[in-house]
């Protein structure tokens, strides 16, 4: 069995898979097998794909499934994960050619591996070279708690993560009827009440934009995007508003669950009833009439131009 699994969900990018595919032909580390998970693309990344197998350079597993978005594919990717360990590598980007030796470094000098569920190493942009956001401080796994999650707020930007497959498989993400697009934060911050991150600031990742049609630019399911940002917000308020201790950004949910409300035409009502406290009620109330005014402002900026 090998060591690690390269897990690649992909929808419509056969013209990009040559970029992932060349940097994992050129890492250092052998000992991993790469996943592909097809999410009902409609060009010939199924032929791209059976090109790589030919090549018998790498050792590849292709899946197709029915379009449903990147958090149902990596759903649908665990159990066909063989290894303890996975990464999860964006059909659009690149990993640099030590990143799997440096995930397989650290991850074996890491005495208490029953603490952690995870190493968070870096990403840099493909367009400048440097790295995206602002680095972990020094001393970051020496913190815990509290202090440490602060650290990890401030260290902003893409990041690039080995986990254990075995606490994913255990953690799917919720599906929606009425959105493609779930954010990953859903998951992650709820795997992390329970384990540390083991943090890094070795680059691992390049991050490409150009060409990227991601929710973002408000290009892919940007009809859906409100229904997106409407679940996420759901989830902070109901299920993760202690972060307001390390992370004051958590309050902004508060408005971003009404405006979202509003552009989706979620009714009042609905919202009160997902709400899993009178005091968060109140508080997402509160922030309606602030939201009912900046989304008419923004139509009629909009209107304007």
């Amino acid at each position: 069995m090998s060591y690690l699994t390269v897990v690649t969900p992909t929808y419509n990018r056969a013209h990009n898979l040559k970029q992932a595919y060349y940097s994992l032909l050129n890492q250092t580390f052998k000992d991993f097998e790469w996943l592909v998970i097809d999410d009902g693309s409609k060009d010939n990344t199924k032929d791209v794909v059976e090109s790589f197998v030919k090549e018998g350079s790498l050792k590849i597993t292709y899946k197709y499934k029915e379009n449903g978005g990147k958090h149902t594919a990596l759903n649908f990717s665990y159990q066909f994960v063989n290894t303890e360990y996975l990464v999860i590598l964006d059909s659009d980007d690149e990993l640099t050619p030590n990143a799997l030796q440096d995930f397989h470094d650290i991850w074996e000098s890491v005495e208490d591996k029953n603490k952690y569920w995870c190493i968070s190493a870096r990403s840099m942009d493909s367009q400048t070279g440097k790295m995206i956001g602002l680095p972990f401080c020094e001393d970051i796994n020496s913190l815990s708690g509290i202090k440490k999650k602060k650290e990890i707020t401030k260290a902003v930007g893409e990041k690039c993560t080995f986990r254990k497959t075995s606490i994913l498989a255990a953690n799917p993400f919720p599906v929606f009827d009425t959105t493609k697009f779930v954010a990953e934060d859903m998951i992650w911050s709820k795997i992390h009440k329970q384990y540390d991150q083991y943090c890094v600031n070795n680059i691992v990742r390049i991050y490409h934009t150009e060409g990227n049609d991601g929710l973002s630019k408000g290009n892919m399911h940007s009809a859906q995007k409100y229904y997106t940002y409407y679940y996420l917000s759901r989830y902070v308020i109901n299920d993760d508003f202690e972060r307001i201790r390390y992370d004051r950004g958590a309050l902004t949910y508060v408005l971003h669950l009404s405006r979202c409300a509003i552009e989706a035409g979620i009714p009042y009502s609905q919202v009160m009833e997902e709400l899993n406290s009178v005091g968060k009620k109140c508080l997402v109330s509160l922030g309606y009439p602030v939201s009912f005014l900046w989304v008419k402002l923004i139509k009629r900026i909009v209107k304007r131009g």
